[in-house]
Order: C-alpha cells, then sequence, then structure tokens
C-alpha cells in the first residue's frame, strides 16, 4: 500500500538546474503551473475508510538543522475518494512564494509535494522535493562604484573601484585596485573575499553568521604609487543564492564583496559593500 508523486518537469527551467547544480530536484519559477499525477498502488485499500485525500505544496525552514517555521501554500482536496483510480492527476494554480528556496551551510528553506491521505487510526503521507526559484527581469547596471579603504595607516592610500553595482548571479563582477600613494614595503597582501551575510530575526545580539564562498588574491607586496590592478570574478561557479527581503521570513541574507589590505605593521584595513545581484529571467534564452 503506498503511493508515488511524478511531476511534469519544465524544459525551459533546465537551465537554472545546470547553473545551480542541481540534479534530482525538478525547478519551478514563480508563476510556473506544477501539474502531475499521484501513482497509487492498490487504490482500492489506501482509501478504504480514509477521511481525505490532498496534495499540498509546503516549505519548511532550517537553522543549524532545527525547524523553524512550516507553510502551507497551496492545497488540493480530492472528492469522492471511491471514484479515484490508480493513477489521479494533479494541477496547482500558478506558483506563488513569497521567498525561494535557499542552501546554506546552516540555513535551507526546502519546499516539497506532499500527498496525504487521513485515516481514522493513521496518516500516510509522500513526499517530493521541489525547487522554487524567484527570477527578475532586471539588468546589469555598468554605474562605476568606487570604494576607498577607510585607511588608518598614512603609509598607503588605496581604492576599489566597480565597473557594475548590480549583476546577475551567473555573470562576472570586475574593476580594478587603484593605488595613490604607498611607502616602500608598506603593503604585504590584498585581496577579495566574495561572501554571504546571514542574521535570524529577533535573533539575540543579532548575531551574524558569514559564509565564505571565494578568496581572490590581488598582490603579493607593495605595489607602485599610481598602479592599478585589473580583476575579474566568475560568479556562476560559487553557486550564490540570493534571498529577497520578506517580511515572513526567518532570515536576512545578503552577499558581500570585502576588499582587505594588510600592512607591514600587522595593521589590516578593509571595505564592504553589498553586491545587488539576482537570479536573472532567461525566458528569451531557456533551452
Amino acid at each position: 500500500m503506498s503511493m508515488r508523486i511524478n511531476v511534469y518537469e519544465l524544459p525551459q527551467n533546465n537551465y537554472y538546474k545546470t547553473k545551480l547544480d542541481i540534479n534530482d530536484e525538478p525547478i519551478f519559477l514563480l508563476g510556473d503551473v506544477i501539474k502531475g499525477e499521484i501513482v497509487i498502488n492498490d487504490s482500492e485499500e489506501l482509501l478504504s475508510k480514509a477521511k481525505s485525500f490532498k496534495i499540498q505544496i509546503t516549505t519548511n525552514s532550517f537553522s543549524k538543522g532545527i525547524l523553524q517555521a512550516t507553510k502551507i501554500i497551496e492545497t488540493i482536496q480530492f472528492s469522492d475518494l471511491e471514484k479515484i483510480q490508480n493513477v489521479q492527476p494533479f494541477e496547482f494554480q500558478p506558483l506563488k512564494i513569497t521567498y525561494p528556496t535557499y542552501q546554506s551551510d546552516r540555513t535551507n528553506i526546502v519546499y516539497f509535494l506532499e500527498a496525504i491521505v487521513e485515516k481514522s487510526m493513521k496518516t500516510i503521507t509522500e513526499t517530493l522535493p521541489i525547487v522554487a526559484l524567484k527570477a527578475d527581469y532586471r539588468q546589469s547596471s555598468l554605474r562605476e562604484m568606487v570604494m576607498p579603504i577607510n585607511n588608518e595607516n598614512p603609509s598607503y592610500d588605496v581604492s576599489i573601484s566597480l565597473k557594475s553595482t548590480v549583476s546577475s548571479i551567473f555573470d562576472s563582477i570586475s574593476g580594478k585596485i587603484t593605488v595613490n600613494r604607498a611607502d616602500p614595503n608598506s603593503i604585504t597582501n590584498s585581496y577579495i573575499i566574495i561572501l554571504t551575510e546571514e542574521i535570524l530575526k529577533n535573533s539575540q545580539n543579532n548575531k551574524t553568521h558569514e559564509i565564505w564562498h571565494c578568496k581572490y588574491q590581488i598582490m603579493d607586496g607593495t605595489p607602485r604609487p599610481g598602479s592599478q590592478s585589473p580583476f575579474t570574478l566568475q560568479l556562476g561557479p560559487m553557486k550564490l543564492w540570493t534571498l529577497p527581503p520578506a517580511n515572513d521570513c526567518f532570515i536576512r541574507s545578503k552577499i558581500l564583496m570585502r576588499y582587505v589590505v594588510e600592512a607591514s605593521d600587522g595593521t589590516s584595513q578593509q571595505v564592504t559593500q553589498t553586491l545587488g545581484l539576482y537570479l536573472p529571467n532567461i525566458a528569451c534564452n531557456r533551452q
């Protein structure tokens, strides 16, 4: 006595599977229609004396493996249980989500389909994980941003600039490091870090958690005054997950770029900038 959930995957969403390195779960975007069927091995036995039979879209939010919240997005209730055969089709309304699937080393927001048969003495369930995403029609902004190091060391003056202030998570970010002043041997090292900053809403003391995605070496040793070091970072291989702000989401998350300069006297200075990253809507390019 068992059942299985099958969904009809949308070929146009395969692009996201490749880019986000998702192998098993079907992907659906905000506004997609989820269709499928529940396959029942023995419907007469499974549904005998059943009080109800339904399928629903559910989301669970976890922090450090602890369930923080559960929300039912939509439910389809099947009637006339005596007429249900071994295959029961279903079709949800266009998908509505306030926040997307999200994955990190300590936080997860997951979506799944859940078929439920309720009887007087027990409840029988079957689940199928899915990935729910919110894509954006924005385009990359080419407005340059210059960020000087907040420097307490008078022996050097360094700044970092970005060519674009808004980028797709599948694109690259590029810019340059400019050394305006540097005494001999004043700088020993400088590098860029791409990281995600997470904070739980209403968490004690608002403690943040940082997840480093990459460390990119810019220079080793003191450069010449007036020199510039261009850089380009490919974001796609980092598998970044964006989480747009939502009032009912238990977590706040943003992706940052941090530039660090280490001096010969053992001190270091840094500047941190929030990256305007988004999941692109590639409807015109989906395959």
